[in-house]
């Protein structure tokens, strides 16, 4: 989790900011309702959490740091609720306890103009890039299939999987939910 202090402002003024960044209508249909200001409690903002998953660590780090926002990438909340679990209860306690707002920014930002899928593109340094759906297409100097698994471990620090050989030319990259198969038929 990182923070920042900013300028005070009100919620409602901050809130805007990242709605033009990643607009709430460019989430897919499955993330609607999940995303934006999911706990509102009004008033300035003034210190801002950023955070993958609103965990009760990072809910209780944030109140820690007197954050007045956390904004996450995933949702508290994925369901209309109806029954509250102890887990939920215990999030929703330590994030109104600590007076937290929280705002997710998850589809809406994977798709958005410099969002998630850009800057996942401009880090395996892909050149012509288009949309394609929530991914991007782009183009790499040419190499094995292996070597590029190798850039890929390099730039993003993580572990790569692949089967089988050949020469990548063009490359999708779908960060989040490109489970989809229609990504691995565009692909």
């Amino acid at each position: 989790m990182q923070f920042v202090s900013i300028v005070v402002m009100k919620l409602s003024e901050f809130v805007s900011i990242l709605e033009e960044i990643a607009p709430p209508e460019e989430a897919l249909d499955f993330d609607q309702g999940r995303i934006g200001l999911v706990l509102d409690r009004g008033g300035d903002v003034g210190r801002v959490a950023v955070s993958l998953d609103p965990t009760d660590f990072v809910l209780r780090e944030a109140g820690r740091i007197g954050a007045d926002l956390l904004i996450t990438h995933h949702t508290l909340i994925f369901d209309p609720i109806t029954r509250l679990s102890q887990t939920l209860s215990d999030s929703l306690k330590i994030a109104l306890l600590n007076d937290l707002s929280l705002y997710v920014m998850h589809t809406n930002f994977d798709c958005a103009s410099g969002g998630i899928n850009d800057v996942l593109a401009e880090i395996l340094g892909l050149r012509d890039v288009e949309a394609c759906g929530i991914g991007r297409t782009g183009l790499i100097k040419p190499c094995e299939l292996d070597c590029f698994a190798g850039l890929v471990v390099d730039r993003l620090d993580t572990h790569v999987r692949w089967v089988g050989d050949g020469l990548v030319e063009r490359v999708m990259v779908v960060g989040g939910s490109g489970f989809d198969s229609e990504y691995i038929d565009m692909a």
